[in-house]
Parts: C-alpha cells; structure tokens; sequence
C-alpha cells in the first residue's frame, strides 16, 4: 500500500488580501491533474484498459496508467482509431508492448474487443462506450470549460470544484494534496467580486501575458437547497463547486487558442492560508475522491 499524501485545506482570511486575484486559461486546468487515490490492491492482477483521445492522451490519463503498471496491473490500449501507430509512442512512454495496443476502427469493435480481452476495468471519456460496458466502464472525467456558444464567444466552465484534492509539489514540503470546501469557496467568490477581479485574467498563470477583452459576465455556486444545478456535461461537479461563463473579445484568444482547443480550462491564482487534515477527514476526502470516480 502506497503511503498517504498529506492533506491540507486552503483557507482565506476576511481582513487580507488572501483570495482569487485572478484567474488564468491554461491548457490543463489544475483540477483535472493528479487528483485520483491510489490503491495498490485494486490494481494488483487487473487487466485494465485505456481508451486514447481525450484518455490515455492526457497528462492525467497516463498518470493513471502508469500507477496502475506500478501496481501490478495488466495495461492496454483499445481505441476506435483506425490506426494504432499515432498511440505507440505514447505505449513506449508508458512500458506497454505494442502487441497491448489496439485500434478497432470503432466504438462497436472497441467494446467488442475489450470484452474478448476479459478486461476488468476500461477507462473512457465516450458515455455511449461507457453504458454499453456496465460494470466494466469507468468514465474518465474532466473539468475543461465548454464554448457555450461560437456566436457569441462565450466559454463556462468550473473554476474550482468543491472538496476535490489537488495534486501540489514544493520544497519544503514534498507532494501533497489541497481542497477547498463549500463555505471557503464562498467567500472566495464573494471576494473575487467584492474587488472587481472578473476583468483580471492571464495566460498560463504569467503574470506579463495579462489578456484585454476576456471578462467574466456570469458566476454561481452550485447549491442544491437554492435550486442551482450542475449544468449539462459537466459529469463529477460536486455541490459547492464554483462556475463561471466569460465572454472573449479578444480576436486573437478566441482565434489562436480558444478555438483551436489550445486552451482548455480555468485555473484560479491567488493567496491561501493551509490547514492541515486530521486522519478522519484525510479518509473522508478519499472517499470523495472514490466517489467521484466512479461516476
């Protein structure tokens, strides 16, 4: 069994200039990294399956897989693709031989395969592949943003999601894990607004690409009791989470990156007070995070 990360929940304070300053479009929004537990024993023996696009091509997707190879599953590659030899040096990377590699030519072919292969678990981002797999699918989820509408240039997507352990490195530290909570996030929202930030928006968190004409319009909490769903698509957002719609008038953002898929996401910037979480509570976000994964 793997050793546990520390834990830490991010707090700011009401009377500092703790809180969101800005907010940055990036090509992997933090809130998709890193953020699965780890267990050697539901590895140990598996054969376990990746599909590649928007999977298995991700930073997040081949983390996974190559923990799941540490713990002593058997991998594999099974794809609608028609062609495998754009995959291969993504196996190489990762250590899985390429007679592991598969590419079906469709999602029919792929399903049938993965249940040829006896594969126990297989990681997809299609729902259709998913469903038709029942027990065996596993939805692979992601926080990107959406282009709500072309037309209008307008992107929505999480900001932050509420009680979802973020994978963090430093120093004096070593690795760990953040979360931000229901009541935290709030008042970071609340902050945000408060010292007109919804204009304050950069490039990958450089503070010399700040961006013109991207703005934030629209914001909510996701908030049962007050009628404020999830919105559709957005598979895995926990109650709390924090979303935000922004208009992009900047011609060259909306064309060069947005458009062309460069950027994917939101990740908020900002200063943060840590806490850290006692064992139960470490256990309880772990059991978010299981949750989480298994829808």
């Amino acid at each position: 069994m793997e050793k546990k990360l520390p834990i830490y929940k991010m707090t700011i304070n009401d009377s500092d200039e703790s809180g969101v300053s800005f907010v940055a479009l990036v090509d992997s929004p933090a809130i998709n990294r890193n953020w699965m537990a780890f267990n050697s024993e539901s590895f140990e023996g598996e054969k376990i399956s990746f599909d590649y696009d928007e999977t298995l091509s991700t930073e997040r997707g081949k983390l996974f897989a190559k923990k799941a190879i540490e713990y002593g599953a058997t991998v594999y590659i099974i794809s609608a693709r028609d062609s495998k030899d754009s995959m291969l040096s993504t196996a190489k990377e990762l250590g899985i031989p390429e007679n592991m590699v598969y590419a079906t030519g469709s999602n029919g072919n792929k399903i049938t395969k993965i249940k040829e292969l006896g594969i126990n678990k297989h990681y997809d981002n299609n729902s259709d592949v998913i469903s038709h797999l029942g027990i065996i699918g596993q939805k692979f989820n992601f926080f990107n943003f959406k282009v709500q509408s072309e037309e209008r240039r307008i992107i929505t997507g999480a900001l932050m999601v509420a009680d979802l352990p973020i994978y963090r490195y430093n120093e004096s530290i070593g690795e760990f894990y953040v979360t931000f909570d229901k009541p935290t996030i709030e008042k970071i929202v609340q902050k945000f607004f408060k010292y007109g930030n919804t204009s304050n928006v950069n490039k990958m968190h450089n503070p010399n690409m700040q961006i013109d004409g991207v703005y934030m319009f629209e914001s909510f909490i996701i908030d049962s009791e007050r009628g404020i769903k999830v919105p559709d698509g957005f598979d895995g957002i926990t109650e709390g989470s924090w979303f935000g719609s922004y208009k992009i008038d900047n011609e060259d953002v909306w064309q060069n990156f947005i458009k062309t898929g460069e950027f994917k996401g939101f990740s908020v910037e900002g200063l943060f007070d840590m806490e850290i979480q006692n064992k139960s509570i470490e256990q309880e976000i772990v059991d978010i995070i299981d949750e989480i994964s298994q829808l």
